[in-house]
């Protein structure tokens, strides 16, 4: 388990937030999240992120919500670091699940506000004060789509979001928000005190990267984890045309269409296809239908992106 200034340090590179496994009867597939993690780490993926958004949290009972962590982070024994998501709807909620996730050894933890309620700045700096007064571990704040429109405060004055910095433990922030804006500004005020990690895509590390973000959370790294390692090796070389280029023919189409579909459904009926545990989609998520699985793979083949992956899935 790493210090919080440890985890601040080793937030580089490629993060996959995991989707959740489920099997036909949407019971939890703990086998299929083995192996999903196994194929992860082996594919190159060192930073792992269980039952976050894309994991499903919000219809997970509390205790699977620790199944789904205590499996991902005994299935990688060390050979990836596990940042555990522990989002709630109440403080003291969020502080028992974050103490939970410490005893199984995480090494961070992904935190959001209250995703239902919370009053103002002071209800948003409280809750991370309390969770890090009781809790001795490395706290990722996730400004996540559920919470954008009422984070207005902190992202419209930098100068809060400092304050959340000043708080022990804090020490990375996850934007979730598409603002190029505040993406920017965000690395360029807390570049001294957190890492700064954007999560919509690898075209959006492309301008992350050039105010200083060390990171990127694209969802392609979940069933194709070559793809993220090429781009950000490309970056890192200052290569950045080719790297452009790789997003421009791969990934932006995956984005529009998976933006009509539904995101992480998408995700999931990729996962199928490779012969990956994705499953099905927990209600009030949708599982994509049949119709919508065909304009999908239409839209990949033409990308070139599922050439890629059927070659992947060979090899797997």
């Amino acid at each position: 388990m790493l210090t919080p200034l440890q985890l601040k340090s080793a937030l580089r590179g490629t993060i996959v937030a995991m989707t959740t496994p489920f099997n036909r009867d949407l019971s939890l597939d703990l086998k299929g999240l083995r192996d999903y993690t196994e194929y992860l780490i082996e594919n190159g993926i060192r930073l792992l992120i269980p039952a976050g958004s894309s994991g499903e949290f919000f219809s997970l009972t509390e205790e699977e919500r620790r199944q789904v962590i205590e499996t991902v982070i005994e299935t990688s024994n060390g050979r990836a670091l596990v940042i555990a998501g522990a989002p709630h709807s109440g403080t003291a909620l969020c502080s028992k699940l974050v103490g939970d996730c410490r005893r199984m050894g995480a090494d961070g933890v992904m935190v959001t506000p209250p995703y239902y309620e919370f009053d103002g700045f002071q209800g948003i700096h409280d809750h991370f004060q309390q969770v890090s007064d009781e809790n001795e571990i490395g706290i990722f704040v996730y400004i996540s789509g559920a919470v954008v429109a009422k984070m207005a405060p902190v992202i419209n004055n930098l100068s809060l979001l400092e304050k959340l910095f000043e708080i022990p433990n804090v020490v990375a922030l996850k934007d979730s928000t598409n603002n190029h804006i505040f993406y920017r500004d965000a690395c360029l005020r807390l570049r001294d005190r957190g890492a700064v990690i954007g999560s919509g895509g690898l075209n959006y590390y492309i301008w992350g990267s050039l105010w200083g973000s060390p990171g990127t959370i694209a969802g392609i790294g979940n069933f194709y984890p070559a793809i993220e390692i090429e781009f950000l090796d490309l970056m890192n070389r200052g290569r950045i045309t080719e790297a452009t280029a790789l997003v421009r023919r791969y990934e932006l189409p995956y984005l529009e269409i998976t933006k009509q579909l539904g995101y992480h459904a998408s995700v999931k009926a990729i996962m199928d296809w490779m012969g990956l545990p994705g499953g099905p989609m927990r209600p009030p998520r949708v599982t994509l239908s049949e119709e919508a699985r065909k304009k999908l793979l239409a839209v990949m083949e033409q990308s070139g992106l599922m050439e890629m992956i059927l070659h992947s899935k060979a090899a797997v």
